[in-house]
């Protein structure tokens, strides 16, 4: 695993992809600046997807890894559901997808901060892996990961279609949308005036989105 570290402003990481933040009207701007040395644990580390395949792997493995080690990453920690994400339990560091009706069990982890999103799940019972990374600001991984899982498994599944708004509101209509929104997991969603757009910033978690603009 020669593609993996940890993160810090001195050093230049070769082949490291740049950070994109996508607006409202969905065109990209460079990712606003965050030192990723100073997040530490997760989030200041880098991968490439051939990386964290051989890792995956090795979890999967029955040969690297001994039982008991694997059995402590993948026993829930607390009883406690998560309601954000699909009532999984939580383990070392990842969350833990019972078997649910034709849903797979699975191990998952997914991150994001300014530039980057990123998934990955390890299906042990049948011996898969799928990861996605993205150089875009908090893209809805958990949908993608869904859609995705329905592909690997054979599942019934409609490309997601591109709604075109045919009403625009006017930038005063618009700002009666401004203000701060929290969901029952606790995040926040806050919605501002940004020029002539109405503009959001998700605080930072997987979650929808809620985009509005207007013209002059």
């Amino acid at each position: 695993m020669y593609n993996m570290g940890e993160y810090n402003d001195l050093s230049i990481i070769p082949k490291m992809t740049s950070g994109y933040h996508i607006l409202p009207n969905d065109s990209l701007i460079v990712a606003p600046y965050r030192s990723l040395s100073t997040l530490k644990g997760a989030g200041s580390l880098y991968s490439n997807a051939y990386d964290l395949l051989k890792w995956n792997r090795s979890l999967i493995s029955a040969t690297i890894w001994g039982a008991k080690l694997k059995l402590a990453l993948f026993t829930p920690t607390t009883n406690h559901v998560m309601p954000h994400n699909d009532n999984s339990l939580y383990g070392m560091g990842c969350y833990i997808h019972k078997r649910k009706g034709d849903r797979p069990k699975a191990y998952q982890v997914a991150g994001g901060i300014f530039g980057y999103s990123s998934i990955s799940v390890i299906y042990p019972e049948d011996n898969l892996t799928l990861i996605i990374l993205s150089n875009i600001s908090f893209l809805p991984v958990n949908n993608l990961w869904s859609d995705v899982e329905k592909i690997i498994f054979n599942k019934p599944f409609q490309l997601p279609k591109l709604k075109q708004l045919t009403n625009s509101l006017s930038i005063e209509n618009l700002k009666n949308f401004v203000g701060i929104y929290k969901a029952n997991n606790n995040m926040k969603l806050n919605v501002f005036v940004y020029e002539t757009s109405i503009t959001k910033s998700l605080i930072p978690k997987d979650n929808d989105y809620m985009d509005a603009t207007c013209d002059n």
